[in-house]
């Protein structure tokens, strides 16, 4: 069965309304100042535009019917789409956190440089900066990964592939739908409509552009590959580019 733009658009419309959920339920159409905001409360964009909350959605999704959650899908912040003459969806994560705060990996690199020049210097029978611990202090560094980082890898993978059929599932247990018979035709659209991450982060004045970019460019090998398996492209912006990008979209589509 084929599945088409306007059976996405009336599947997230459907589900606006977080009373379609068990008891419990997180708002599914939230402000983008809502959906923004870091744990502290402050909020990243603010705009009384709305998008989809992807966050509470896959919240939502792992209620049980007491209206507890199971294991929750990690996924993007919001998700939205525009259809004009080129269908686009559009998944986006706010990271309330400078681009440059996340280069922990260089960080862990200076200090092994600090280290092995120390050992140099100190080199003696019962130097503290033994070879055990430089082989160690190696291997963590070749092998660090920050948690951002991953999660960034991991979100926009589980919120295709996991969150959006699941909530396929439940689109089609509310309505009496076939699932089974339908889900292919869902995957297949969703595999090929055009898609674009957005990953917005505070902007941080004090920092290079030269150094930016070297942290955007190790991001973008996050996601390099997801283009040419799943039609996804990627953008890191910061506040004023997302809104001069984005939002005016929005503006633009009232």
């Amino acid at each position: 069965m084929v599945f088409t733009n306007q059976d996405f658009i009336d599947m997230l419309n459907f589900f606006k309304d977080k009373n379609c959920f068990s008891k419990n339920a997180k708002e599914s159409f939230e402000s983008i100042t809502e959906i923004s905001k870091s744990e502290s409360g402050e909020s990243l964009i603010k705009s009384n535009h709305c998008l989809y909350n992807l966050d509470n959605i896959a919240y939502n999704l792992s209620l049980n019917s007491q209206g507890n959650p199971n294991s929750i899908p990690a996924s993007v912040d919001a998700l939205f789409y525009f259809n004009n003459n080129n269908f686009t969806l559009y998944l986006i994560e706010f990271k309330g956190v400078p681009i440059n705060s996340l280069d922990y990996k260089e960080i862990l690199k200076l200090i092994k440089m600090d280290l092995e020049k120390d050992k140099c210097v100190n080199f003696r029978e019962n130097c503290p900066i033994s070879n055990n611990l430089m082989l160690n202090l190696t291997r963590t560094y070749e092998r660090y990964e920050d948690e951002i980082f991953c999660s960034l890898k991991i979100k926009p993978i589980e919120s295709l592939f996991v969150v959006l059929p699941k909530l396929y599932k439940k689109y089609c247990d509310e309505l009496d739908k076939n699932y089974y018979e339908t889900i292919s035709g869902f995957m297949d659209w969703l595999l090929k409509v055009n898609k674009k991450l957005y990953v917005v982060f505070l902007d941080d004045k004090n920092k290079s552009k030269i150094y930016k970019k070297n942290i955007s460019n190790k991001i973008d090998s996050k996601y390099k590959y997801l283009k040419s398996f799943v039609n996804l492209e990627h953008k890191c912006y910061n506040q004023k580019t997302f809104e001069d990008v984005f939002v005016s979209m929005l503006y633009s589509e009232n």
